[in-house]
């Protein structure tokens, strides 16, 4: 789930990445892989895990290919 969340992280920093530009893209992210870790720590079924790692891995797609 959480490469899943790279790739589709990854597309879909073409299109906001532009129209936030670089700082508050990279703020986002950075809110985005908080947001991530607290619910995969809180989680309390896989239900709430992989949703978490989703959104964990999504951030990090976005982080990973903005400094491409």
């Amino acid at each position: 789930m959480y490469i899943a969340g790279e790739a589709v992280g990854a597309l879909l920093q073409i299109l906001i990445g532009d129209k936030l530009g670089r700082t508050r893209f990279m703020q986002l992210a950075c809110v985005l892989v908080t947001i991530g870790a607290t619910i995969q720590t809180a989680s309390m079924n896989i239900g709430m895990m992989l949703a978490s790692r989703v959104i964990s891995g999504v951030a990090v797609g976005y982080v990973f290919f903005q400094l491409l």
